[in-house]
């Protein structure tokens, strides 16, 4: 028995249509490109959560050190020294930032310096510099024991918080809060500190910035130390 000639141009149950195909691949396209971008949300989400709880662990941990030495401050009617310098920097892309220092006497028991005299006094000094190691800005912590007449350097300096970029300090004084305080100013009764520190560089991140906030109580003193006079609970820092 013969076979008949080839059966060109009629359609057969074995194969497909190219516009059978060409759907086929248009849909296949979607549904992974959705799965993709699925994927790459949750991995994002993921990445930032992470980097967020790691900025914000860093930041507590500067911060409890502030608040330990600030609740160690020393307080004399011979030696007072206490005083918040208020500045702002300009950082490009991430606009204005704070850039406020903080200095003072405090008792600070782990020195261990040798060949020198000990003191549990000491002057610590708070401010933003860069590391040139890094080179990243950083939270500094200057401290220079046994105290002497020059309070604007030496000492030993301590690196605090990696990418912490800008410092705001607010002082309240009995009746109002201010965001500069003099040396001879006696001392105000709260300090709020917030730090302002750039997360990881990358895609995810950028550009974007997390603070975190805390007021410090500082030691009951003699009214002749503060240079407020109103008696009037405070309400919250301003800025």
């Amino acid at each position: 028995m013969n076979a008949g000639p080839p059966n060109y141009g009629r359609s057969t149950p074995y194969g497909f249509t190219l516009i059978e195909l060409l759907l086929s691949l248009a849909a296949t396209s979607v549904i992974l490109g959705a799965a993709y971008a699925a994927l790459f949300s949750g991995l994002s989400g993921f990445q930032y959560s992470s980097q967020k709880t790691e900025a914000l662990t860093i930041l507590q941990r500067a911060l409890d050190r502030m608040t330990h030495n600030l609740s160690c401050l020393y307080i004399s009617d011979s030696s007072q020294l206490f005083r918040v310098s208020d500045d702002i920097r300009d950082l490009g892309p991430l606009g204005e930032i704070p850039n406020d220092s903080l200095l003072f006497l405090a008792f600070a028991n782990y020195l261990t310096w040798e060949e020198r005299p000990q003191s549990d006094l000491a002057e610590l000094e708070y401010l933003i510099d860069v590391d040139e190691e890094t080179p990243a800005k950083w939270l500094i912590q200057r401290m220079d024991s046994p105290v002497d007449e020059d309070r604007e350097s030496g000492g030993v300096i301590r690196l605090v918080g990696p990418r912490v970029i800008g410092m705001d300090i607010h002082l309240y004084n009995g009746s109002e809060w201010v965001e500069e305080w003099g040396s001879r100013d006696g001392l105000p009764s709260i300090v709020n500190i917030t730090l302002y520190m750039q997360m990881a560089d990358d895609q995810i991140s950028k550009k974007r910035i997390e603070t975190l906030s805390a007021n410090v109580w500082l030691p009951e003193q003699d009214s002749r130390h503060n240079s407020g006079t109103g008696e009037g609970e405070p309400s919250g820092a301003s800025g």
